[in-house]
């Protein structure tokens, strides 16, 4: 691990712990049933990226709001450095992004 990779994970484990107030899954991963309907993907897909983002992303730090970032940080920056630090397989990546996506595209997700 580099050091910059070792300061960013710091600094990620800093702002979840600042951060991770009065917040609930529910909230900060919201539901595939609150999203499905409203984007024309594949539910099975998005269903798979949510496991994946609350079980997988949290084991080393708590689930961040997906609402907190904007679609560029998370397709540029954040969706490629964590599924490289996580080992994701394409598929895995590939569904953590479908559901992120889906829940940015989601009207009725309150974006904080």
């Amino acid at each position: 691990m580099s050091s910059k990779s070792g300061l960013a994970r710091m600094l990620l484990l800093f702002a979840a712990l600042a951060g991770a107030s009065c917040i609930t899954l529910e909230e900060a991963a919201p539901p595939v049933a609150m999203i499905s309907s409203m984007v024309n993907k594949n539910t099975a897909e998005i269903s798979q990226g949510r496991d994946i983002y609350v079980t997988r992303c949290a084991k080393c730090h708590s689930v961040e709001p997906v609402t907190k970032y904007s679609r560029e940080k998370w397709v540029q920056d954040i969706l490629p450095e964590m599924a490289e630090e996580t080992n994701l397989s394409v598929s895995e990546a590939e569904a953590v992004k479908a559901y992120v996506l889906a829940v940015l595209a989601s009207p009725v997700i309150n974006v904080r």
